[in-house]
């Protein structure tokens, strides 16, 4: 009997800096079954440890497209400019599109499956958007989201349900609309040892810290709606009456006008005084050495379509305190597994289960938060490993090319 031909999916990244999402591109390619798919990734090129980089080290095709350069504003003047950089990322991926004619396109945002889809009119090819981010409240997520409702080519797949339900905001996408929950090598983020192996003792050493000291930290992009100015602000509360307590800052400011929104927490951090506690370490390479040497995580955002740096920690160890909003409350059970606050922009600083008094209960007493380590190591860290992932992609794919055939029979 002669072998299935194989599928080639063609993965189009609207971007070519690396953060969550084109990690789990990466993973995407890595879990894919090469007997049956043949994978090949479509992103913007140029520049050291960018996604073209990365692809290519790992043996993969690169095919070269233009960036998006676009966001949501009511601003006229620049509305019209980005409107441009889709038109011509538009024309750019269908030029590419004539000549690496895939089975399946799997566009890794809603920017890229904007692209994709409007890139593949007239065509036949299925357009699967990755949902990762929320869509805001804004006349133009309207319009996105009619078009993938309208394009019976186009399928989701999102982080969470939460995310899932806010694209889709009750349009009926019924099975065009699909799960798929992140996930990590848990390999790479082993368990923390006592004492610290070396890795993790030398990024507390860069801190200046002691075996006495706490250390809090928060790892992500810094832009707003992770919430750092109030996690600040909640930490500096807590600093005069716990000496031995420190915020590591853990991320680099990469889009739009985040680089202004760092500078505003390196002035507001120091007018609290909180020079020597509050640690800004910019963008690491070696986050998993890191989250062993934390005490606690902190992920104090308004808005986290899932949170793949909980899971992280998760595996390393160290426990969790995260904002309930988005996707976290479907990785959390709250007082089991980590703790579940109110997003920061509901803070009320004198409610005892606010951050703050978090915080304050854990520095005090370090050991209360055990339980919570080991139950998500035994409960949460199963449903979202790389085998469950790859169970989960390849069902979806199977299911997208079978209604693309049937559609093509019926013809």
């Amino acid at each position: 009997m002669d072998a299935p031909q194989r599928r080639r999916i063609l993965y189009v990244s609207h971007t070519g800096l690396v953060s969550g999402a084109e990690r789990m591109l990466l993973h995407m390619v890595e879990v894919l079954d090469r007997g049956l798919y043949e994978p090949l990734v479509a992103c913007p090129v140029g520049g050291k440890g960018t996604l073209d980089q990365l692809v290519s080290g790992a043996g993969l095709t690169v095919v070269p497209i233009p960036q998006v350069q676009a966001r949501f504003t009511l601003n006229p003047r620049l509305l019209v400019r980005y409107l441009k950089s889709v038109a011509e990322s538009v024309r750019g991926v269908r030029r590419m599109m004539r000549g690496v004619d895939p089975d399946l396109v799997h566009a890794n945002s809603v920017r890229a499956g904007l692209v994709a889809t409007l890139a593949t009119v007239g065509m036949k090819v299925p357009v699967v958007w990755h949902v990762q981010d929320d869509l805001p409240g804004h006349p133009v997520s309207t319009v996105i989201r009619w078009l993938a409702f309208a394009s019976r080519r186009t399928w989701l797949v999102a982080v969470s349900v939460a995310t899932l339900r806010r694209f889709t905001e009750g349009l009926p996408f019924g099975h065009r609309g699909s799960l798929l929950y992140n996930a990590i090598a848990i390999e790479r983020f082993p368990r923390k040892t006592q004492p610290l192996d070396s890795a993790a003792e030398q990024f507390r050493s860069e801190l200046g810290l002691s075996a006495a000291d706490f250390l809090i930290v928060t790892v992500g992009m810094i832009n707003r709606r992770k919430g750092l100015l109030p996690l600040i602000e909640q930490f500096a509360g807590i600093a005069g009456q716990n000496p031995h307590a420190h915020l590591a800052v853990v991320g680099a400011a990469l889009f739009n006008d985040d680089v202004l929104y760092e500078a505003e927490l390196h002035r507001r951090a120091s007018a609290l005084g909180l020079q020597g506690r509050v640690h800004f370490t910019g963008g690491r390479k070696d986050i998993p050495a890191i989250l062993r040497a934390a005490d606690l995580l902190v992920l104090n955002a308004t808005a986290e379509p899932f949170g793949l740096v909980i899971l992280e920690a998760m595996a390393s160890g160290t426990p969790v305190i995260a904002s309930a909003v988005g996707g976290i409350p479907e990785i959390i059970e709250d007082g089991v597994s980590g703790k579940l606050v109110d997003s920061p922009e509901r803070i009320n600083p004198l409610n005892g289960n606010s951050l703050g008094g978090l915080m304050t209960a854990a520095i005090s007493n370090p050991r209360s938060l055990d339980g919570w380590v080991e139950a998500a190591i035994r409960d949460v860290l199963p449903r979202f490993t790389l085998q469950e992932f790859s169970d989960r992609l390849h069902e979806v794919y199977a299911k997208v090319l079978i209604a693309r055939r049937r559609v093509a029979d019926a013809r």
